[in-house]
């Protein structure tokens, strides 16, 4: 489940990383987390297009948050603002609570060892 916030906040937060090793662009850090989660047919287009499952008609966020996701998730986010990690915590617990099915679709295909849900758990349970 820790891997999903790591994921799907990191996706809407952490879109435009850049590759020069500098904290990710707090752009995307006002889009309304809790807004996403608590809309079923907005988190349902996320979740689909996070995992691959729909191509078209994604947001640009999620586009550009697939290419930087594994870096997001290998460094537990510390190139991320504070707000980001927030956002991180806050889908966490959504998925944690709500959508297990999906938070280990992802991690299976992420983070299948455990790894980084382990090496990052002091960030994800804050």
């Amino acid at each position: 489940m820790k891997f999903v916030i790591v994921l799907v906040a990191v996706t809407i937060a952490c879109v435009y990383a850049r590759p020069d090793g500098a904290a990710y662009p707090t752009k995307y850090d006002s889009i309304d987390v809790a807004g996403i989660l608590e809309n079923p047919k907005l988190r349902g287009v996320y979740e689909k297009c996070i995992s691959g499952e729909q191509t078209a008609k994604c947001p640009k966020e999620v586009d550009v948050l697939k290419e930087y996701l594994t870096d997001a998730i290998t460094t537990c986010c510390e190139k991320c603002s504070q707000k980001q990690k927030d956002g991180a915590r806050q889908v966490f617990k959504y998925y944690k609570a709500n959508n297990p099915e999906f938070y280990n679709q992802l991690k299976s295909k992420h983070d299948p060892t455990g790894e980084f849900e382990t090496k990052c758990k002091s960030i994800l349970e804050g």
